[in-house]
């Protein structure tokens, strides 16, 4: 006899599965414990939207599925060699949302058309919202004379202190600020003077934010991917390529002649100068990063050091630079490094699996904007180990999971 639940109750899920989507991304900048609960909601109502035998067929249709529960499997498996248990239960807390959401969700009866473009618009509202929020903060700080007004321009203020006020990693904030400048320009709706007006005033504030939040790595891919477009995004000749790479250079310019931007640049610039002559003093932070994680590394290439060992490993050649002081418990600011000294080659070759394999498959359907969002976590996870905090973790789990379980071979579908 086979047990199966009451179409009621599937009934509601499938009902409620929408509003659990949208509680996620409203909470999701402000609140990492609420923005968990959200999740922990949507998974259960992913698992009572659909029957058993229809996710079992979901599953064998998207074996990309598989991938996230492998990364965790690999967590687990870390687990086992790590001396440091407690460390090592708080990373496999952290990525929970890899072992729950992308099967449960993914598996769900598929969203609609109306809640796809509603999940678009929210993305959007939320996250222009929030950069006015943050801009306007600032301002009113200029007014109230906490800061002067050339502290807004300069990089050490405007890096830490413009996303400071919801508590959002000037990276992170900027990798959200490019899911939502690219959604504008590849599915926004231009058939109306009006829409057009609006949607490029949202594409400038957003840039713009961009700029004076000053994240390298958000503008390194910013320029990489609007050159690509440029090339290849209804190109009718060789006048509107250089129009438009005209364009793209101004714009490069422009944003390196602010002092945001020149002096962020400057900074790693000379660090990275200082580590390749072997000075210590005066090198970048993130060379100096990913140097003790490569030393980490060849201690046990294959299998690693567990994944609860690592940090106390990092931490003693820290101490042995001389920089113990300044980068206590600094992870290895590269997502690559730290699997791959934590796991090994396996966990290397999985986490760059979850990464990837997304992107190959986008870039076959030509689905351009969700090529563009998983080339955005791929490229971040070079200088952070952005599936380490549950703010990377669930960033990239819904949106991989949206993707498989409802946009999967049919590109576009967001915004129909």
């Amino acid at each position: 006899m086979r047990l199966a639940l009451p179409e009621p109750v599937h009934h509601f899920a499938r009902r409620m599965l929408p509003y659990s989507i949208y509680a996620f991304m409203v909470l999701y900048p402000f609140s990492v414990k609420w923005a968990n609960f959200s999740i922990l909601v949507m998974c259960a109502l992913g698992l009572l939207s659909s029957s058993l035998s229809d996710k079992l067929q979901k599953v064998k249709t998207n074996k990309g599925l598989w991938l996230y529960p492998a990364y965790y499997g690999v967590l687990l498996l870390g687990t086992l060699y790590s001396e440091d248990t407690r460390y090592a239960f708080k990373i496999l807390e952290t990525g929970i949302s890899f072992l729950l959401l992308p099967v449960l969700f993914a598996t769900a009866a598929t969203l609609d058309a109306k809640t796809l473009r509603t999940i678009g618009i929210l993305l959007v509202t939320l996250t222009y919202g929030i950069a006015v929020y943050c801009v306007v903060q600032n301002v009113q700080d200029v007014r109230a004379e906490k800061v002067p007004l050339w502290y807004f321009f300069t990089w050490e203020y405007s890096y830490s202190h413009l996303a400071g006020h919801i508590g959002l990693h000037p990276t992170y904030f900027a990798a959200l600020t490019l899911l939502a400048f690219f959604t504008v320009l590849l599915k926004g709706d231009y058939t109306t003077v009006q829409s057009k007006v609006l949607n490029v005033f949202i594409l400038i504030f957003l840039f713009a934010f961009l700029i004076l939040l000053g994240a390298k790595i958000g503008l390194l891919i910013f320029f990489a991917v609007a050159l690509v477009l440029a090339f290849i995004y209804k190109l009718h000749s060789k006048r509107q390529l250089l129009i438009r790479i005209g364009i793209i250079v101004f714009l490069l310019v422009g944003a390196y002649n602010t002092p945001v931007i020149y002096w962020r640049f400057k900074k790693a610039v000379d660090g990275v100068l200082h580590a390749a002559s072997g000075q210590q003093v005066g090198a970048d932070y993130r060379t100096l990063h990913w140097r003790c994680a490569a030393g980490v590394i060849q201690e046990s290439p294959l299998v690693g050091h567990g994944i609860g060992d690592v940090q106390e490993k990092m931490n003693d050649c820290y101490e042995d630079l001389g920089r113990l002081t300044e980068l206590r418990n600094y992870n290895a600011h590269n997502q690559y490094l730290d699997s791959w000294a934590k796991t090994g080659l396996l966990g290397l070759v999985v986490t760059l699996l979850c990464l990837a394999y997304p992107l190959y498959r986008c870039l076959k359907v030509g689905d351009q904007l969700f090529a563009i969002f998983f080339f955005i976590f791929l490229v971040v996870c070079l200088t952070e180990c952005f599936l380490n905090v549950q703010k990377g973790v669930t960033l990239f789990c819904f949106t991989a999971s949206v993707y498989w379980g409802h946009l999967y071979n049919r590109p576009g579908k967001l915004t129909a």
